[in-house]
């Protein structure tokens, strides 16, 4: 379920999304996150529906001073979590299957011009 939930209080200030794969990401911007307060940037993390936070830097999976591309970008990745990508061509069986219509065709055409 895709939800929006505010975090404001004395330590955070920000929000967190849940897209509809169950992945949630949490932009936080007051004086006490990685961030200069939300006046250019932002300090971000993300968990899966298990609850397990990913990794987003190299070092945690916190990651601090996130300008607005950069916390884009990192929505844009938790969204798609779990996606499977859509095939932009034939499966391993359709051609398979082209390649043997192929070849029949082949045959048909071969066999006439040779009883002609």
């Amino acid at each position: 379920m895709s939800k929006f939930r505010a975090t404001q209080n004395e330590h955070n200030n920000g929000f967190h999304m849940t897209f509809k794969n169950g992945y949630t990401i949490s932009v936080q911007f007051s004086k006490t996150n990685y961030s200069d307060g939300g006046e250019t940037t932002a300090e971000i993390a993300a968990w899966g529906p298990d609850r397990k936070w990913l990794k987003l830097s190299e070092h945690d999976d916190v990651r601090g001073w996130c300008s607005p591309d950069d916390v884009l970008e990192v929505m844009n990745m938790v969204a798609s979590q779990g996606s499977i990508p859509k095939s932009k061509g034939l499966s391993t069986l359709g051609v398979l299957r082209l390649t043997l219509y192929i070849a029949l065709a082949t045959a048909v055409i071969l066999t006439l011009i040779i009883a002609v």
